[in-house]
């Protein structure tokens, strides 16, 4: 009766060690599979991660793309050194007059069809902002999936 004891005791701790590598395990590969985020990339690496997408997204050629690429890492690097100097109105503001310059640049890139597309896809974005404001009670940055 005591091995039995002592066996049950045994595959109990090694029952528990094996959870605990595997959780161990698990949490590393996750963080592996995670990548670099976002946030961590330089300005040319999320523009030309973002360049990319778009350029599947609203059928770009690649002198489109670009000089998207171009836009795209002048406005994230205006936007990122404005979001490191903290949070005001006037931040707010120029913010907004950068988004501004950019969508011009936009334009200026995308033909008719391809505008109205990254018109339509930046108005879902704000109304998707707007919903989920009021569920957490403060909305997104608008910069996380570049519009």
């Amino acid at each position: 009766m005591k091995t039995q004891k002592n066996t049950s005791n045994i595959i109990g701790k090694i029952a528990l060690l094996s959870l605990l590598f595997f959780f161990v395990g698990m949490t590393t590969t996750f963080a592996q599979k995670r990548g670099k985020r976002d946030s961590d990339a330089t300005p040319t690496e999320k523009a030309e991660k973002r360049s990319q997408k778009w350029k599947t997204e609203f059928g770009l050629n690649d002198t489109q793309t670009a000089q998207l690429k171009t836009a795209l890492i002048t406005r994230i690097t205006a936007t990122d050194a404005i979001k490191n100097e903290g949070k005001s109105p006037e931040k707010r503001e120029q913010r907004k007059a950068i988004m501004t310059e950019f969508d011009t640049q936009v334009k200026s890139i995308f033909t008719d069809s391809q505008y109205a597309a990254y018109e339509k896809k930046k108005a879902e974005k704000k109304d998707k902002m707007k919903e989920n404001r009021g569920k957490r009670g403060q909305g997104t940055d608008m910069d996380d999936d570049g519009f």
